[in-house]
Protein backbone atom coordinates (compact mmCIF):
# COMPACT_ATOMS: atom_id res chain seq x y z
CA UNK A 1 0.00 0.00 0.00
CA UNK A 2 2.85 1.89 1.01
CA UNK A 3 4.76 1.51 -2.13
CA UNK A 4 1.59 2.36 -4.46
CA UNK A 5 0.82 5.55 -2.83
CA UNK A 6 4.79 6.93 -2.99
CA UNK A 7 4.33 5.59 -6.73
CA UNK A 8 1.13 7.68 -7.53
CA UNK A 9 3.18 10.60 -5.74
CA UNK A 10 6.13 10.29 -7.24
CA UNK A 11 4.16 9.86 -10.80
CA UNK A 12 2.02 13.39 -10.14
CA UNK A 13 5.18 14.91 -9.54
CA UNK A 14 6.94 13.93 -12.52
CA UNK A 15 3.63 15.05 -14.75
CA UNK A 16 3.51 18.74 -13.10
CA UNK A 17 7.35 18.90 -13.73
CA UNK A 18 7.15 17.78 -16.98
CA UNK A 19 4.47 20.29 -17.81
CA UNK A 20 5.72 23.19 -16.17
CA UNK A 21 8.78 22.70 -18.28
CA UNK A 22 6.72 22.93 -21.19
CA UNK A 23 5.48 25.83 -20.18
CA UNK A 24 8.50 27.60 -19.27
CA UNK A 25 9.72 26.44 -22.35
CA UNK A 26 6.89 27.92 -24.69
CA UNK A 27 7.39 30.97 -22.33
CA UNK A 28 11.03 31.56 -23.84
CA UNK A 29 12.76 30.13 -20.89
CA UNK A 30 11.58 33.27 -18.54
CA UNK A 31 11.84 32.63 -15.05
CA UNK A 32 9.07 33.20 -12.43
CA UNK A 33 10.16 36.41 -10.36
CA UNK A 34 8.76 39.68 -9.33
CA UNK A 35 8.47 42.04 -11.39
CA UNK A 36 9.90 44.99 -11.44
CA UNK A 37 7.28 47.74 -10.60
CA UNK A 38 8.87 50.33 -8.03
CA UNK A 39 10.52 53.41 -10.92
CA UNK A 40 12.62 56.10 -9.63
CA UNK A 41 9.93 58.02 -8.69
CA UNK A 42 7.77 55.83 -6.95
CA UNK A 43 11.10 54.43 -4.99
CA UNK A 44 11.82 58.78 -4.10
CA UNK A 45 8.10 59.21 -2.97
CA UNK A 46 8.86 55.57 -0.82
CA UNK A 47 12.19 56.87 0.81
CA UNK A 48 10.87 60.72 1.48
CA UNK A 49 7.56 59.37 3.09
CA UNK A 50 9.35 57.02 5.22
CA UNK A 51 11.94 59.76 6.41
CA UNK A 52 9.16 62.69 6.79
CA UNK A 53 6.65 60.48 8.72
CA UNK A 54 3.00 61.65 9.91
CA UNK A 55 4.72 62.42 13.33
CA UNK A 56 5.90 65.75 12.35
CA UNK A 57 2.38 66.88 12.67
CA UNK A 58 2.15 65.17 15.80
CA UNK A 59 5.04 65.82 18.06
CA UNK A 60 5.70 69.51 18.34
CA UNK A 61 2.34 70.24 20.26
CA UNK A 62 3.77 67.39 22.94
CA UNK A 63 7.11 69.06 22.84
CA UNK A 64 6.29 72.69 23.70
CA UNK A 65 3.76 71.50 26.30
CA UNK A 66 6.30 68.96 28.13
CA UNK A 67 9.47 71.56 27.44
CA UNK A 68 7.92 74.52 29.16
CA UNK A 69 8.93 77.07 26.50
CA UNK A 70 9.28 77.93 23.40
CA UNK A 71 12.99 78.25 23.29
CA UNK A 72 13.28 74.39 24.83
CA UNK A 73 11.16 73.50 22.49
CA UNK A 74 13.57 74.72 19.56
CA UNK A 75 16.68 73.56 21.66
CA UNK A 76 14.99 69.85 21.63
CA UNK A 77 14.10 69.97 17.87
CA UNK A 78 17.72 70.92 17.11
CA UNK A 79 19.28 68.29 19.48
CA UNK A 80 17.57 65.53 18.19
CA UNK A 81 18.20 67.27 14.26
CA UNK A 82 22.10 66.70 15.14
CA UNK A 83 21.56 63.23 16.43
CA UNK A 84 19.02 62.14 13.44
CA UNK A 85 21.86 63.60 10.79
CA UNK A 86 24.22 61.46 12.74
CA UNK A 87 22.00 58.36 12.77
CA UNK A 88 21.76 59.43 8.66
CA UNK A 89 25.64 59.34 8.29
CA UNK A 90 26.32 55.94 10.26
CA UNK A 91 23.55 54.50 7.63
CA UNK A 92 24.97 55.80 4.88
CA UNK A 93 28.33 54.08 5.67
CA UNK A 94 26.65 51.00 6.06
CA UNK A 95 25.02 51.26 3.40
CA UNK A 96 27.97 51.65 1.39
CA UNK A 97 30.23 48.84 3.03
CA UNK A 98 27.51 46.16 3.57
CA UNK A 99 25.78 45.98 -0.22
CA UNK A 100 23.20 43.83 0.63
CA UNK A 101 19.30 44.06 1.52
CA UNK A 102 17.76 43.61 4.93
CA UNK A 103 18.31 46.87 6.78
CA UNK A 104 18.81 45.90 10.49
CA UNK A 105 18.80 42.57 9.91
CA UNK A 106 22.01 42.36 7.56
CA UNK A 107 24.07 44.94 9.61
CA UNK A 108 23.92 43.05 12.85
CA UNK A 109 24.46 39.82 11.05
CA UNK A 110 27.78 40.91 9.36
CA UNK A 111 28.14 42.80 12.88
CA UNK A 112 27.18 40.33 16.09
CA UNK A 113 26.12 36.90 14.55
CA UNK A 114 22.66 35.56 13.42
CA UNK A 115 21.02 35.28 16.99
CA UNK A 116 21.35 39.17 17.32
CA UNK A 117 19.95 39.31 14.10
CA UNK A 118 16.99 37.43 15.12
CA UNK A 119 16.46 39.01 18.57
CA UNK A 120 16.27 42.30 16.84
CA UNK A 121 14.11 41.05 13.75
CA UNK A 122 11.84 39.39 16.12
CA UNK A 123 11.49 42.53 18.37
CA UNK A 124 10.99 44.57 14.82
CA UNK A 125 8.25 42.54 13.94
CA UNK A 126 6.53 42.29 17.33
CA UNK A 127 6.34 45.51 19.21
CA UNK A 128 8.73 48.24 17.12
CA UNK A 129 6.49 47.87 14.04
CA UNK A 130 3.58 47.33 15.26
CA UNK A 131 3.56 50.15 18.04
CA UNK A 132 4.80 52.76 15.21
CA UNK A 133 2.18 51.33 12.77
CA UNK A 134 -0.87 51.98 15.71
CA UNK A 135 0.41 55.27 16.92
CA UNK A 136 0.55 56.83 12.56
CA UNK A 137 -3.07 54.84 12.05
CA UNK A 138 -4.58 56.90 15.43
CA UNK A 139 -3.54 59.91 14.28
CA UNK A 140 -5.24 58.93 11.03
CA UNK A 141 -8.74 58.17 12.35
CA UNK A 142 -8.44 61.59 14.93
CA UNK A 143 -7.52 63.71 12.32
CA UNK A 144 -9.91 62.31 9.46
CA UNK A 145 -12.47 62.62 12.11
CA UNK A 146 -11.93 65.72 13.86
CA UNK A 147 -13.20 68.40 11.12
CA UNK A 148 -16.73 65.99 11.10
CA UNK A 149 -16.82 66.51 15.34
CA UNK A 150 -15.61 70.16 15.87
CA UNK A 151 -15.69 71.92 17.94
CA UNK A 152 -16.78 68.51 19.75
CA UNK A 153 -14.17 65.71 21.49
CA UNK A 154 -14.65 62.68 19.37
CA UNK A 155 -16.08 59.36 20.28
CA UNK A 156 -12.90 57.18 20.83
CA UNK A 157 -15.18 54.30 19.62
CA UNK A 158 -15.16 56.15 16.44
CA UNK A 159 -10.91 56.59 16.46
CA UNK A 160 -10.59 53.44 16.70
CA UNK A 161 -13.68 52.41 13.56
CA UNK A 162 -11.86 54.55 11.27
CA UNK A 163 -8.23 53.18 12.66
CA UNK A 164 -9.54 49.95 11.53
CA UNK A 165 -10.83 50.45 8.18
CA UNK A 166 -7.66 52.70 7.77
CA UNK A 167 -5.26 49.82 7.97
CA UNK A 168 -7.68 47.21 6.20
CA UNK A 169 -7.16 49.45 3.48
CA UNK A 170 -3.87 49.52 3.84
CA UNK A 171 -3.40 45.88 3.63
CA UNK A 172 -6.38 45.43 0.63
CA UNK A 173 -4.17 47.59 -1.37
CA UNK A 174 -0.97 46.49 -0.74
CA UNK A 175 -1.62 42.94 -1.25
CA UNK A 176 -3.93 43.34 -4.61
CA UNK A 177 -1.55 45.72 -6.38
CA UNK A 178 1.86 46.97 -6.03
CA UNK A 179 0.67 49.94 -9.15
CA UNK A 180 -1.56 51.24 -7.29
CA UNK A 181 0.34 51.40 -3.95
CA UNK A 182 3.04 53.32 -5.42
CA UNK A 183 0.81 55.87 -6.84
CA UNK A 184 -1.18 56.41 -3.66
CA UNK A 185 2.53 56.59 -2.01
CA UNK A 186 3.83 59.49 -4.64
CA UNK A 187 0.34 61.09 -4.30
CA UNK A 188 0.32 60.90 -0.15
CA UNK A 189 3.64 62.09 -0.13
CA UNK A 190 3.38 65.19 -2.67
CA UNK A 191 0.24 65.80 0.49
CA UNK A 192 2.70 65.57 3.21
CA UNK A 193 5.51 68.17 1.19
CA UNK A 194 2.72 70.51 0.51
CA UNK A 195 1.27 70.83 4.05
CA UNK A 196 4.67 71.45 5.71
CA UNK A 197 5.34 74.09 2.77
CA UNK A 198 2.69 75.90 3.26
CA UNK A 199 3.52 75.57 7.73
CA UNK A 200 6.96 76.46 6.49
CA UNK A 201 6.89 79.64 4.12
CA UNK A 202 4.26 81.51 6.02
CA UNK A 203 5.94 81.25 9.31
CA UNK A 204 10.15 82.19 7.78
CA UNK A 205 7.80 85.20 5.72
CA UNK A 206 6.33 86.72 8.86
CA UNK A 207 10.13 85.84 10.40
CA UNK A 208 11.67 88.01 7.55
CA UNK A 209 9.30 90.44 8.37
CA UNK A 210 10.21 91.05 11.70
CA UNK A 211 7.17 89.91 13.14
CA UNK A 212 8.91 87.84 16.01
CA UNK A 213 6.84 87.56 18.96
CA UNK A 214 8.69 86.61 21.59
CA UNK A 215 12.23 86.11 20.79
CA UNK A 216 13.22 88.08 23.95
CA UNK A 217 11.59 85.69 26.11
CA UNK A 218 12.21 82.35 24.51
CA UNK A 219 12.88 80.68 27.75
CA UNK A 220 9.83 81.47 29.79
CA UNK A 221 6.67 79.74 30.21
CA UNK A 222 4.37 80.29 27.68
CA UNK A 223 1.48 81.77 30.53
CA UNK A 224 4.09 84.36 31.51
CA UNK A 225 4.55 85.95 27.99
CA UNK A 226 3.65 89.35 27.03
CA UNK A 227 1.86 89.00 24.01
CA UNK A 228 0.30 91.46 21.72
CA UNK A 229 -3.52 91.77 21.69
CA UNK A 230 -4.38 90.35 18.47
CA UNK A 231 -2.89 87.14 19.69
CA UNK A 232 -4.64 86.79 22.89
CA UNK A 233 -7.25 84.35 22.68
CA UNK A 234 -11.27 85.63 21.93
CA UNK A 235 -13.95 83.99 24.50
CA UNK A 236 -15.81 80.37 23.03
CA UNK A 237 -19.18 80.45 22.48
CA UNK A 238 -20.66 77.65 24.61
CA UNK A 239 -21.29 74.64 22.15
CA UNK A 240 -23.72 71.86 23.40
CA UNK A 241 -21.55 68.82 22.46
Amino acid sequence: MKGSLIFVSVSLVGILSGYLGRKLQEGGGKKVELGKKVTLLRGISIIVGTIIGAGIFISPKGILKHSGSVGMSLTVWIACGVLSLFGALCYAELGTCIKKSGGHYTYIMEAFGPQMAFIRLWADLIAIRPAALAVISLAFGQYILEPLFMPCSIPPMAVKLATAIGITSVVYLNSMSVTWTARIQILLTISKLVAITTIIVPGMFQLFKGKTLCHNELYKSPQTMRLPHSTLKKKKKSVNC
